[in-house]
């Protein structure tokens, strides 16, 4: 849909890595990228290092540890994009210190519909 995006999928689980690679070569799709491993690990490797304008990340965990392992991904400018719970008001609270540390700003928290649950998206704007 996207042809000019170019993308790069973590996950953890070997299984789903594997099940992600075959899907890119079944659908033919360019410039996507499939890493198996934890991203608390591959954030600190310089090749992932402020790499991409945009890193999402869902079900990893309170947002105070999710900023640790997704910020670093992130060029200066960029976005980290989490998707969690409806209510997100005391894990944003708990991460403020994260998020001075790690130069982070939450700049919008949008609510989303799934079904029938509500969700948010919080967006992070990493800084310099």
């Amino acid at each position: 849909a996207r042809p000019a995006i170019k993308l790069t999928l973590v996950d953890s689980t070997r299984k789903k890595t594997e099940f992600l690679k075959h899907v890119v070569k079944a659908l033919s799709l360019k410039d996507v990228e499939v890493l198996w491993g934890r991203g608390e690990e591959l954030c600190r490797k310089a090749e992932y290092h402020k790499k991409f304008d945009i890193a999402l990340s869902r079900a990893v965990g309170k947002l105070d540890g999710l900023l640790s392992c997704t910020l670093p991904f992130v060029k200066n400018g960029g976005f980290a994009i989490a998707y969690k719970q409806d209510e997100i008001a005391d894990e944003v609270k708990s991460a403020s210190g994260t998020l001075k540390r790690l130069k982070g700003e939450i700049t919008d928290i949008k609510k989303v519909k799934v079904g029938d649950v509500i969700r948010s998206l919080v967006f992070i704007k990493a800084g310099e």
